[in-house]
């Protein structure tokens, strides 16, 4: 099941629209800008769809449900539960602006639909020049370590002009909560330095949970660092680096909202210090986060 866009994230009803257009216009809007007299050679997109259901089938189980879905006893797929979720997410330009946002639509798709339905799902670069490329995780974690060290960092263009001080949209406010980063994996553990981390924190925002986990972290080396100082005068510096890393990227993006997460949950983890015995956890076990929790 096809269709064609000239855009990657559009609403059905926009898609059926430029492909009318496409057949019966002789003017066509491509980009926001309108064509006159048409074009010798149509941009298109094609996007392949589930028929209905959340996840792949293997073995007659829906993986990201768990549910059955076999069409020998009636619970196979039908057009009845929807038209599905996504097969793969991707980017028709192989630059970082745009790779970066594969990396936030992926992070905003687990946050609306389940990090169930978004686990395994391919990310992909899709050029006349290469066809089909797979954005695999050694590159995904090459672009994080770019991210860190040589990008100026950026938030979303298309959010940034309504999320400033004194002029915070609410839906833009949660689109951007939405595509916080979540920097809880282990693999990216295993790749990038807490202080890479906290700079991509900072500069493109990143999860509430995995930021306060972060900064509890160092946290917990400087507490280890001053019970082995055997003068016991030593004050650690882990957290304080951590902190100042990420808001310096922070005003480097401009990035308000993401200045005052830092500071906020920098707070909350240093009052730790003094009762590192509290098992409570730092944060409240929210999945929906709401922008006036930030």
């Amino acid at each position: 099941r096809t269709m064609r866009s000239t855009f990657a994230l559009v609403p059905l009803s926009g898609m059926r629209q430029m492909n009318h257009a496409y057949l019966h216009d002789t003017d066509y809007i491509v980009g926001g800008r309108v064509v006159k007299g048409g074009l010798s050679t149509i941009p298109y997109n094609e996007v392949y769809i589930r028929v209905g259901g959340l996840g792949r089938v293997v073995g007659d189980i829906d993986v990201t449900t768990g549910k059955v879905c076999s069409d020998v006893d009636g619970t196979g797929r039908s057009f009845d539960d929807g038209i599905g979720l996504p097969i793969a997410l991707f980017v028709r330009e192989p630059d970082y602006g745009h790779l970066v946002g594969l990396l936030r639509t992926r992070a905003r798709y687990a946050t609306i639909f389940g990090r169930e339905a978004a686990h395994g799902i391919p990310l992909l670069m899709i050029t006349s020049e290469n066809g089909v490329r797979v954005f695999t995780e050694k590159l995904q974690h090459q672009v994080f370590k770019t991210m860190a060290w040589d990008l100026n960092p950026f938030q979303n263009t298309s959010l940034a002009y309504r999320c400033e001080i004194g002029n915070t949209s609410e839906p833009h406010l949660r689109q951007k909560l939405e595509e916080l980063l979540d920097l809880d994996d282990d693999k990216m553990k295993q790749v990038l330095t807490p202080e890479e981390m906290a700079r991509i924190a900072g500069g493109f925002g990143a999860t509430d949970e995995s930021v306060a986990n972060l900064l509890y972290q160092a946290l917990q080396r400087d507490l280890t660092e001053q019970n082995n100082n055997s003068a016991g005068d030593y004050s650690g510096h882990n957290l304080q680096d951590l902190v100042n890393e990420g808001l310096a990227f922070a005003l480097r993006a401009s990035d308000y909202h993401t200045s005052r997460q830092l500071l906020i949950l920098y707070t909350l983890v240093a009052t730790k210090r003094k009762s590192v015995s509290d098992t409570a956890p730092l944060l409240e076990s929210d999945a929906k986060q709401q922008p006036e929790s930030r």
